[in-house]
């Protein structure tokens, strides 16, 4: 699990085939694995780091739930948490959190490893109830999505109930809870789980179909359309041509 680091080591023959140009679906994966073991790493210094840190046991109750909630379900769905782990976002946080823990940010980054318990226990099915936060106005769950709120606060916490069927956030005692859900796009990986919002609420999607996301285009004149493909066909040239020096340079890299 994330909590339990892993030693990876890259031979230099793979980095000699890989710095050559030579991109196979096996020098990717050996990549993928060792930023996932970098993300463990990172994980499990934030979670041992945490409980020792004074400015934390405020509300250290609250991370330890969400941590506990993140690697339980690796037991039972590891492909959701490595999933969750490999967000670009999730990197970003992870180097924010260590950083806020040795004192360089606020402490209040360690506030969105709720949110990444929340993605994973609405992508798991997984019951539960979490205080989130919301940052200027928005809840973000990375591989899920994200959820706007009216508020003036820079940070405020909302709360989260999951249940088999139905995720619902809370606002205020009074308020009506704001549904919501996900539907399955036709690319797994990042933003594989879009919230769309229908009639003021965000709802999970029936069907179940795969979908496909619709990516804005950018109109442009036949002339710039044309004067684009002869820059990729030279650089095409380009790339030809050089690909044979890049395997004689790569001896004199070592």
């Amino acid at each position: 699990m994330p909590g339990n680091a892993v030693t990876h080591q890259l031979s230099p023959a793979f980095l000699a085939e890989f710095c050559s140009g030579a991109i196979t679906p096996h020098s990717m994966n050996e990549l993928q694995a060792s930023v996932y073991s970098q993300r463990r790493a990172m994980w499990l210094a934030v979670t041992m780091t945490a409980p020792g840190h004074p400015g934390v046991s405020d509300f250290l109750a609250e991370l330890e739930q969400a941590w506990t909630i993140v690697e339980g379900l690796e037991k039972h769905a590891p492909e959701v948490v490595e999933s969750i782990l490999m967000h670009p976002s999730t990197g970003v946080w992870l180097v924010r959190a260590l950083r806020a823990l040795l004192g360089h940010l606020d402490l209040g980054e360690l506030h969105y490893l709720r949110c990444l318990a929340a993605a994973a226990a609405i992508r798991a099915g997984h019951p539960c109830t979490l205080a989130v936060p919301a940052i200027r106005g928005v809840v973000s769950l990375p591989t899920v999505g994200h959820v706007r709120i009216p508020t003036e606060s820079k940070m405020c916490f909302v709360e989260l109930r999951n249940s088999a069927g139905s995720t619902t956030l809370h606002i205020g005692e009074d308020a009506a809870p704001i549904s919501f859900g996900y539907s399955t796009a036709s690319q797994p990986g990042i933003f594989s789980h879009a919230i769309s919002p229908r009639h003021g609420s965000w709802r999970r999607s029936a069907s179940g179909d795969r979908r496909q996301q619709s990516v804005p285009r950018i109109r442009r004149s036949a002339r710039a359309r044309s004067v684009d493909r002869g820059r990729m066909d030279s650089l095409a040239g380009v790339v030809r041509q050089r690909m044979g020096h890049a395997h004689t340079a790569t001896p004199r890299l070592r």
